[in-house]
């Protein structure tokens, strides 16, 4: 791998140890102008969560796997109506 696909794998890999909260501001202060280094980076933050064990094991389960949006999980389907999750 050349150093331009090491810095890029050490800044998806920081950048995925880091609660999702902190992650924009890393990338904020890492990549301050480099905007296609930054979308690739995106990427493949979006393709590791995409390949999660959550989301590997709700899609196994047959349950619709939530949705991130901002900071917040999102369920896509109602939960039972006694309050209490599946």
């Amino acid at each position: 791998m050349n150093e331009r696909g090491e810095r890029e794998e050490t800044i998806v890999e920081t950048a995925l140890r880091l609660p999702p909260k902190e992650r924009a501001e890393y990338l904020d202060k890492t990549l301050p102008n480099e905007s296609q280094l930054r979308r690739r980076v995106l990427q493949a933050i979006e393709s590791a969560n995409a390949d999660s064990p959550m989301r590997q094991a709700t899609l196994h389960l047959g349950c619709s796997p939530p949705l991130h949006f901002g900071h917040q999980w999102t369920s896509q389907r109602e939960t039972g109506r006694s309050g209490r999750s599946i």
